[in-house]
């Protein structure tokens, strides 16, 4: 047959077996950060036992990321990766009540105030700074959504607005050295997407 095949077949085990290593990894990683988690203690910026693992979870990772061994898995993290991100996402929503906002209608009122000010904000600093919409979007979203939808509004645009995504939201504090390192990162993020 000819020679492309022969080639296709014999990556299959290989992609099977970084799948199952991602799958390995990421069970350990979760395991482990969960184990930890329930000996921190919670304190004003992270809340529950949750949030450790959500904060361990990431930081592990993103610190693996950097190890050789991990980034040879290639393709099979995204493969793996995001729809593991979709279950969090559709677990943190299962836990939402409809009847709680009913019974805060001036938080909610609040909300939505908050919420067209950061977006008039946005727009006119996206504008000023001439930002792509993807990376506005991105750091709207680390800034009102959070660590675990960050990253899905990043990739949505550009696969590369994925871990930048998830550094802007890990490092939203309010603090005026997060806010420089935010502005580092955007303004870093510029020559990076228009590297095509």
């Amino acid at each position: 047959g000819p020679p492309g095949r022969a080639t296709g077949g014999g990556d299959r085990p290989r992609q099977a077996r970084d799948l199952a290593l991602s799958g390995l990894c990421s069970l350990l990683l979760t395991v482990g950060a969960q184990a930890v988690a329930q000996y921190l203690p919670t304190n004003v910026l992270v809340h529950s036992r949750s949030g450790w693992v959500v904060l361990l979870v990431t930081t592990l990772a993103l610190c693996g990321s950097l190890l050789g061994p991990i980034r040879r898995l290639g393709r099979s993290a995204l493969v793996l990766g995001y729809p593991c991100l979709y279950v969090v996402l559709a677990a943190m929503g299962a836990q939402a009540s409809f009847a709680a906002v009913r019974s805060a209608p001036v938080w909610v009122a609040v909300g939505v105030g908050i919420a067209l000010l950061h977006g008039l904000t946005m727009l006119i600093g996206g504008r000023w700074l001439r930002l792509p919409l993807g990376v506005l979007a991105t750091a709207s979203q680390a800034n009102l959504g959070g660590v675990a939808s960050t990253p899905l509004v990043g990739a949505v645009y550009d696969t590369r607005l994925a871990p930048i995504g998830l550094l802007l939201a890990i490092g939203l504090m309010p603090s005026p050295p997060s806010f420089v390192a935010k502005r580092l990162v955007l303004t870093g993020v510029r020559p990076v997407l228009s590297m095509r």
